[in-house]
């Protein structure tokens, strides 16, 4: 679906934006595992979602983004 808009004549309106806050900073294959600590950056980016969550390692930071969306 992708392909077939950004070879449209549409390509020139689409904004290539996924709307993900992800953090590459620790330079590994994947990317860093959101903590309670990310939380002011993660509203900060005006992103709609975020990557990576753990279920354990970041409970906090949920229960901060359940809170902030309410």
């Amino acid at each position: 679906f992708q392909t077939l808009l950004l070879n449209s004549e549409l390509k020139g309106d689409i904004v290539n934006d996924n709307q993900r806050y992800i953090d590459w900073s620790e330079r590994l294959p994947n990317p860093k595992v959101l903590t309670e600590g990310d939380f002011d950056r993660i509203v900060a980016s005006g992103k709609m979602l975020c990557r990576k969550l753990d279920w354990t390692r970041s409970a906090k930071l949920r229960e901060r983004l359940d809170a902030a969306r309410s």
